[in-house]
């Protein structure tokens, strides 16, 4: 016969090691769960651009479609673009990117038909399984379309924009200017680790400075790249002051950063510091695998981008510390 303290020790291991047992096997489950979730279908979205979305074109027509993709061998995706309200479809050229590593996708880019109303039909496949994704969008010309975007903008900046004279010599002054509220928020914004509610209000005038100038002219010249950058860095820089500063219109800011970068990539594909700022909008949006995948094209259109390279890094750090999180 054991003594009745062995006893009950043993017992209070056995209740141990079933305990165990069952935690161990509801985290299995659970990871298993994920991981086939990761990897079918249901994964499969249009991202980008959202539902009725108004989308700038140039006179290429054309605009890059996005969206997320099974992280599984064999996933594939189809983009068509049809023309309403008839519904004819628009014939496409564009080529085909995935990872399904990151379980991204995107299609550079889209054609559109001139302006109006369009919808984007993607169809994801994966093992002889298919699933069809719709999204309808609206184009305009970049003067309309950001004459409608300043416009929303006003309305959560409470702002009143500038008459300014319609020539060359204004929009170098107002390109020069944007320069140096630029340096001047950078100084004192982003290197100001400790930086108070005071400073931040500061850095906020800076920012409602420069849209002020840029949103008074970049509907004269809705295609002059320096000043879509300065309006699509200026609505990141007021995002991210605002979400410092828990102000509720912070995420329509970022909201109206996003299509000013992509606008950007679509003009200028070669441009590192566009699509690295485009995988930034996506890292505030909290989407890093997102925007790994467009930091990822800044590094590869210039290797020798800092900025690109400690973007990737930080998001990729983010990344891993998801997937740990998770594996517990």
């Amino acid at each position: 016969m054991c003594p009745a303290w062995l006893r009950e020790w043993v017992y209070a291991l056995i209740l141990l090691n079933f305990v165990t047992i069952a935690a161990l096997a509801i985290v299995y489950l659970t990871s298993k769960e994920k991981a086939t979730e990761e990897g079918s279908l249901a994964k499969f979205t249009i991202a980008s651009p959202a539902a009725n979305q108004q989308i700038p074109l140039d006179d290429t027509g054309a605009w890059m479609v996005t969206g997320t993709l099974p992280k599984a061998q064999g996933a594939d995706f189809d983009l068509e673009v049809l023309k309403l309200p008839e519904g004819q479809p628009i014939p496409q050229t564009g080529q085909k990117t995935k990872s399904t590593f990151d379980g991204q996708w995107s299609f550079e880019s889209a054609k559109f038909a001139g302006y109006g109303a369009y919808e984007i039909k993607a169809t994801g496949s994966l093992n002889g399984d298919t699933l069809v994704r719709t999204v309808n969008v609206v184009c305009y010309d970049k003067a309309t379309a950001y004459k409608l975007s300043i416009e929303r903008e006003k309305l959560f900046r409470k702002a009143d924009l500038v008459t300014l004279p319609s020539d060359e010599g204004t929009r170098d002054q107002v390109k020069e200017q944007l320069q140096e509220l630029q340096d001047k928020f950078m100084a004192g914004y982003s290197l100001n680790a400790q930086a108070t509610a005071s400073d931040m209000e500061n850095s906020l005038a800076i920012v409602n400075q420069a849209l002020d100038l840029v949103d008074s002219i970049l509907p004269l010249w809705p295609n002059d790249y320096i000043l879509q950058g300065g309006r699509a860095y200026f609505l990141k820089d007021y995002f991210q002051v605002a979400r410092d500063l828990k102000r509720p219109e912070a995420q329509k800011a970022l909201d109206e950063a996003k299509v000013m970068f992509e606008a950007l990539v679509e003009q200028q594909p070669q441009d590192s510091n566009a699509w690295n700022g485009l995988g930034n909008v996506y890292f505030a949006f909290g989407q890093p695998d997102k925007a790994v995948f467009f930091i990822q094209r800044a590094v590869k259109v210039d290797p020798s981008n800092t900025y690109a390279q400690h973007d990737l890094n930080v998001a990729n750090q983010v990344i891993a510390q998801q997937q740990a999180a998770a594996a517990k």
